[in-house]
């Protein structure tokens, strides 16, 4: 499983102190994301293949959905990302994300955003805030929202 950084519009990568399960489990439960998504705390919907979760504002606006792609247990999750904070058109963009475990059951989370056809702010920047709030989540129990 690798990454295809040269066609990515966006990579990143970040260890965070959990096993590889912990940060799969967070990143593919529903009710997980609720607790550490930078995007709304409002979600609905169950994360699996083909299925639909969408994450909204407490005003009740619907600012991104994603339908599962891929799973494989504690190794990736590939998902579409529906940006509406974007506007009336947003991208339907594709974000791969790999799992690889590290020494003293640390993880390295990487992941490549592809097919975004304008670069709408908020999305690199983006990235890096859900990973942080993700990373702090897991090792503190506490998210990082701004």
């Amino acid at each position: 499983m690798t990454l295809n950084k040269e066609n990515a519009s966006y990579y990143g990568a970040i260890y965070i102190r959990a096993s590889a399960k912990q940060v799969y489990d967070a990143m593919t439960n529903a009710s997980e994301i609720a607790k550490y998504h930078i995007g709304g705390s409002g979600v609905e919907g169950e994360v699996g293949i083909g299925k639909s979760v969408t994450l909204s504002l407490p005003n009740g606006f619907t600012i991104l959905e994603m339908v599962a792609k891929e799973m494989v247990e504690n190794k990736r999750f590939v998902t579409s990302f529906v940006a509406h904070w974007s506007g009336d058109n947003p991208d339907d963009s594709t974000i791969e994300y790999d799992l690889e475990e590290t020494e003293n059951n640390g993880t390295k989370l990487s992941w490549c955003h592809y097919d975004l056809t304008s670069q709408v702010e908020g999305f690199e920047d983006g990235g890096w805030q859900w990973a942080s709030s993700l990373k702090s989540y897991l090792e503190t129990g506490e998210a990082l929202r701004g």
